[in-house]
């Protein structure tokens, strides 16, 4: 089991296991009202079902593990590890963290958001492009 502080570079689930649920067994994911609530802000994904289309787009090789820590806030009075990831996008990062819910027998989207503290604006956008 990994715990905060430890020196990995792998989270404590099988992220093909999680990317296999949003590709195919979509009933077994849930999602954070926040998470769709910031992956429509951010993205524009209207539903679960859009949030996952998006992240089972991704190969595994597109995750970059960042960390494993306990569910602070928790859901439904339990404390799971959470696995956190990001993927680098031409504009920013998205971070995304998940954890398995063993009361539901599946996974917990926890976040949705960007990971740079900045935005870039629409004239940096397009001089980018150039």
């Amino acid at each position: 089991m990994n715990t905060k502080g430890d020196c990995i570079r792998q989270g404590y689930y099988e992220l093909k296991d999680f990317l296999d649920s949003c590709r195919m067994q979509k009933n077994k994911v849930q999602v954070s009202p926040k998470a769709l609530d910031d992956a429509n802000n951010l993205l524009h994904l209207a539903n679960k079902n859009e949030v996952l289309a998006y992240i089972a787009q991704h190969k595994e090789e597109d995750f970059l593990f960042v960390n494993t820590e306990p569910f602070r806030k928790g859901v439904n009075g339990k404390h799971p590890l959470v696995d956190s990831y990001r993927i680098e996008l031409r504009w920013y990062d998205l971070y995304i963290a998940f954890c398995f819910l063993k009361t539901s027998k599946g996974w917990y989207i926890k976040s949705f958001h960007s990971s740079n503290a900045e935005t870039i604006s629409i004239g940096e956008m397009l001089e980018k492009l150039r």
